[in-house]
């Protein structure tokens, strides 16, 4: 009902709050905004995306006081199609929105790799259990931790399916950070090597080659 958000502050109907104050931020730098996307979360904590069209609201004598626009619900399934087109042919997308390192978003790929038949299932999962090596998450979480790192591009990496079977992934990673530079999560694309028949090919020709050295 309307009188249950009237006067409420914005902020708390974002699932990340910073997510307003860069938005006010931009309409301050631009006057307004568009198609910005953004996901907001209801009272009884179901989230969903809208995208934004908005502008700036002057008084007389020029000062900002506030803004008005139009918002439109985007379909979840419009969300990963969005995420798809956005990422190459063969390449699976896993989002880490907070401290805790768990998984806020993945498509259906992603979580078929590692033995779940739907995302729902992956979703709440703390990635590091799919670390094979856990030094391997520890020292990823320490480099990326202080600001150090922008992000990590074309690692190799060993990961393992809820069963307990590895494989090798190339990953790329953004780092997510807040307005004070602290790291909030990440959102990445990683790409099943196994797949990769011409890397397969190379691992088998360097097998060959290395057995007649034994």
């Amino acid at each position: 009902r309307l009188e249950e958000i009237e006067n409420r502050s914005i902020e708390t109907i974002y699932v990340r709050p910073d997510e307003a104050k860069r938005l006010k931020e931009k309409i301050l730098l631009h006057g307004f905004v568009k198609d910005v996307v953004v996901e907001l979360q209801k009272p009884d904590g179901r989230r969903f995306w809208i995208s934004i069209n908005a502008a700036a609201v002057y008084d007389e004598e020029g000062e900002y006081n506030g803004r008005q626009g139009i918002v439109t619900d985007i379909p979840e399934s419009e969300i990963h199609s969005r995420i798809a087109r956005a990422i190459p042919s063969g390449y699976y997308v896993v989002e880490i929105v907070d401290g805790l390192h768990k998984i806020t978003h993945c498509n259906h790929e992603f979580a078929q790799m590692f033995g779940y038949k739907t995302q729902d299932e992956m979703i709440g999962q703390d990635i590091s259990q799919f670390y094979a090596n856990p030094d391997d998450f520890e020292t990823f979480r320490k480099r990326t931790q202080y600001g150090r790192e922008k992000g990590i591009r074309n690692r190799i990496l060993e990961v393992k399916t809820r069963n307990g079977r590895t494989f090798d992934v190339e990953t790329n990673i953004n780092i997510l950070r807040d307005h004070m530079g602290n790291d909030i999560g990440r959102v990445g694309v990683v790409r099943d090597l196994h797949t990769d028949e011409p890397l397969q090919k190379l691992r088998r020709d360097l097998g060959n080659v290395l057995h007649t050295f034994i």
